[in-house]
């Protein structure tokens, strides 16, 4: 069983609710053999990320920092979450890739990075199907 955590936004500077766990699904043991211990479920809202990733779909995730180029990561803004694809930028810095093409990749110089405190919180490893419904939000 993993537990789902309240809702990750797939879009720009709106934040997730905090971490709070509302629910366990169970899920293939394949995943926790491969991935460890430590995965996370939480429901995608926002559009940025479509068609790869739908509001309302559930997506199992799992932590850490360490990406290659291309990897849909989970991130920390501002203190904002967002998940997009994220790339190695010519000057050290990073971009960030909605797959939606009404989005527009977002630079982050190295500065930037240290300014806003920008933090890969883990990675998203596949969205579950259908049959899981979502959780409606607290309000």
């Amino acid at each position: 069983w993993v537990p789902v955590v309240a809702s990750l936004h797939c879009g720009y500077g709106v934040s997730g609710e905090p971490y709070i766990v509302i629910d366990r699904q169970k899920v293939p043991k394949s995943f926790k053999t491969r991935y460890g211990e430590n995965l996370k479920l939480t429901y995608a809202t926002g559009d940025s990320m479509f068609p790869t990733i739908k509001a309302g779909d559930l997506m199992l995730c799992y932590p850490g920092d360490i990406w290659d180029d291309g990897t849909i990561v989970i991130l920390n803004v501002n203190g904002s979450d967002t998940v997009k694809r994220i790339y190695h930028a010519y000057d050290d810095g990073i971009d960030l890739i909605p797959d939606n093409p009404k989005y527009k990749t977002v630079h982050y110089t190295p500065k930037d990075i240290e300014d806003l405190q920008i933090a890969v919180l883990g990675h998203v490893i596949t969205v579950l199907p259908k049959e899981f419904e979502p959780i409606p939000r607290r309000s």
